[in-house]
């Protein structure tokens, strides 16, 4: 049985990319072991893309995920413009957990057209804790938050607020 997270680099080259029989020639660079980027030719132009799954971090997740995938696409010279996120969910995570959490916040936070400051990612999540029984990191509800929709205020804050009523079942 493998161990949960990443593959490790031979097994990622046996049983991936080894595997890659079409290479389309708009591909000018692969991504591969070492390499994070690839590099696709798009006629005018080439685009530097980039995603990292964060493995070993407990805390802070979400933002170590947009710096690592920036600096590898810094690293190649080019200013990033965006961003592909790898998810990874903690061990024993179900389908229904995440359709439940995604549920949750679709049905009990009404969009709003001020920030409301009076409740917090955090304090949303314990919420959505004693509603549904999840446990979810302040970092794991901020990313499913901006799943389903909801920008913060600053992301640079360690716990975000979010566009949303007062009047959202949640906020009774």
């Amino acid at each position: 049985m493998l161990k949960t997270g990443k593959l490790d680099s031979d097994l990622l080259e046996k049983i991936v990319f080894n595997n890659i029989k079409f290479r389309r020639p708009e591909v000018l660079t692969r991504p591969g072991i070492g390499e994070d980027c690839a590099v696709v030719d798009f006629g005018s132009y080439e685009c530097i893309m980039s995603t990292d799954p964060i493995t070993a971090a407990i805390s802070e997740i979400g933002r170590l995920s947009i710096h690592i995938s920036c600096n590898d696409i810094a690293s190649n010279g080019i200013q990033p413009l965006g961003i592909m996120l790898a998810v990874m969910l903690p061990e024993g995570t179900t389908e229904e957990e995440i359709e439940e959490i995604c549920k949750w916040i679709k049905s009990t936070l009404i969009p709003g057209k001020l920030f409301n400051f009076n409740y917090s990612s955090y304090s949303l999540k314990r919420i959505l804790e004693c509603d549904t029984g999840i446990y979810l990191t302040n970092n794991e509800f901020k990313d499913a938050m901006q799943k389903c929709g909801f920008k913060p205020d600053n992301p640079n804050d360690l716990n975000w607020c979010y566009r949303i009523s007062n009047n959202s079942p949640a906020c009774g």
